[in-house]
């Protein structure tokens, strides 16, 4: 029996473990992905078509010869909808940074749970109807 109560406890722990992991907020969002992979300069990661206006670069120089990071300073503007989980991981990954990055997030429009939800309603009666 005592076995068993080992297993049990063993089994308890991983699962504990693993709700801390989904608890824990340690997944970054695609933004946050994008803005690490931009702003440290990483390569192959799917951000080589995103628009970056450095204010440091030589005057006419053209995306492709944009300087790739590491940046300290970075300005995420979305077009459309943007909400406050996307902005507490970018913060999140601004602190743990080293140095501490400076970012700042904006949006066309900062929509609540309900306001989506009702979008995507609004949406839905529009292909329905």
């Amino acid at each position: 029996l005592e076995w068993a109560d080992k297993i049990y406890g063993q089994g308890i722990s991983a699962v504990t473990k693993g709700v801390k992991n989904l608890l824990a907020g340690e997944r970054h969002f695609a933004i946050t992905r994008a803005v690490e992979a931009l702003s440290e300069g990483k390569q192959g990661t799917g951000t080589e078509t995103f628009l970056v206006l450095d204010p440091k670069a030589p005057k006419g120089s053209s995306s492709s010869d944009r300087v790739m990071g590491p940046f300290k300073d970075v300005i995420v503007f979305m077009i459309g909808g943007g909400n406050y989980l996307e902005y507490i991981s970018l913060q999140a990954f601004a602190n743990q940074c080293s140095p501490k990055k400076n970012i700042v997030y904006g949006a066309t429009e900062v929509v609540s749970g309900t306001d989506f939800l009702d979008q995507l309603r609004q949406l839905g009666s529009k292909t329905q109807g």
